[in-house]
């Protein structure tokens, strides 16, 4: 008998004690539990948030699924650690269980961060020497487990989310999907491809090349599925990695409308716009992602956010503003002198970035202006001064360097 967990996540707040979501913790396999702290990487990096120190609690006892909403709409899976010495997906489910933790669900998500943590805590590739993603049609086995589960709670889309070595297959990152029999699969890929760097790998039909994969014996049973890949070297995390398997399954959930893109105040961008610049100027490189009001933001999206706050402050205009999902810049090249751009300048700066964005739906890689090109990393920075000089000043300022 599987058991199952009901975990209440609160805030504590000094006036108040509000209950902002209910998760339930199922233990669904009880022969594959293990101590996955034992693995230093998962001790290191897991969050240390109340539901996922319970998750890591309960993995001793079997495979943990942690599952929010309450049955109502789309139902979605989504799947970690079917290889336990691919450690940036795990931190990337226990992020993400603390992410939907506070947030209003549109529909129902269940969430397996670590598929066999035996495997895990020894950060090892195989279960009882098999891999464990080329028997998901087998009885018995833990992927087997995942596609039983799917059948019987009627999910309609499932990710299944790995790490790639360098020099392996397909050694980058990448999404991995099928054409027929269920097209929704090639669908999914390709938003999340479009809307990442994640390199789009399609297939005729499901399990010709990955005989026995999760993700191939899902979409011939006729639920639609991907495979996400981040690079990262077996058995370690690699830097940036944990966060773009992350914002793999944020785009994941984004096209089954799980989640929605939600709408800032100029306020919540200039505030956003300050923790930027101190990290900017803490580590000389912009952080992969920022949340703003509990969303995350890549920095191509918070570019195209700084310029139009830039445009509605200027322009007298307090409307809230929203950004879809787009991809960051691909490089950052520069050829530009230090010096001085007036305001007048950065404005027109700001609505042509704007509108390369709207165009292409990626941030570019750099702007052009009477100091020559300026690289995308340098542009957030100088629009992270632009908006910081405004909240002390409450204008915005005659000119910036750079």
């Amino acid at each position: 008998m599987f058991k199952k967990f009901l975990i209440l996540v609160v805030f504590l707040g000094l006036f108040s004690v509000a209950q902002v979501s209910a998760a339930n913790i199922e233990i669904i396999n009880n022969e594959t539990g293990g101590n996955v702290t034992v693995n230093y990487y998962i001790r290191q990096y897991a969050p240390q948030h109340p539901i996922t120190k319970e998750v890591i609690t309960l993995a001793k006892n079997g495979t943990p699924m942690v599952v929010f909403g309450n049955g109502s709409g789309k139902n979605v899976m989504i799947v970690a650690g079917v290889h336990g010495n691919e450690l940036p997906p795990q931190l990337a489910a226990l992020k993400l269980i603390d992410y939907l933790a506070d947030k209003k669900i549109n529909g129902t998500v269940y969430i397996v961060p670590f598929l066999i943590p035996s495997s895990t805590a020894t950060s090892s590739r195989y279960w009882k020497g098999q891999n464990p993603n080329s028997i998901a049609d087998h009885k018995g086995t833990p992927t087997n487990r995942i596609v039983q589960i799917a059948k019987e709670r009627l999910i309609q889309a499932l990710g299944d989310f790995h790490s790639t070595q360098p020099g392996g297959t397909p050694g980058t990152d990448a999404v991995f999907c099928s054409r027929t029999p269920t097209y929704e699969s090639y669908k999914i890929a390709y938003y999340i491809s479009k809307n990442s760097l994640s390199k789009l790998i399609a297939y005729e039909k499901a399990g010709l090349e990955y005989q026995g994969a999760l993700e191939d014996v899902c979409n011939l049973e006729g639920i639609p599925s991907v495979t996400c890949e981040v690079l990262s070297p077996h058995g370690t995390v690699a830097v940036g990695s944990v966060d773009r398997s992350f914002m793999q399954m944020i785009l994941f959930l984004k096209y089954n409308n799980i989640i929605l893109d939600a709408s800032l105040s100029i306020s919540q961008v200039v505030t956003s716009a300050n923790t930027i610049k101190n990290y900017y100027e803490s580590y000389k490189r912009l952080p992969s992602n920022v949340t703003i009001n509990n969303n995350y933001y890549n920095m191509g999206q918070v570019l195209y956010l700084f310029c139009k706050a830039t445009l509605n402050i200027n322009s007298g205009s307090t409307s809230m503003i929203s950004v879809g999902n787009l991809k960051s810049a691909t490089a950052s090249y520069e050829n530009y002198k230090r010096g001085i751009i007036y305001k007048s300048e950065y404005l027109k700066v700001a609505r042509n970035i704007r509108g390369f964005i709207e165009v292409y739906n990626r941030a570019p890689n750099y702007a052009s202006t009477s100091r020559g090109k300026i690289p995308f990393h340098k542009l957030v920075y100088m629009y992270t001064r632009i908006l910081c000089f405004y909240s002390v000043n409450g204008r915005l300022p005659g000119y910036v360097t750079v």
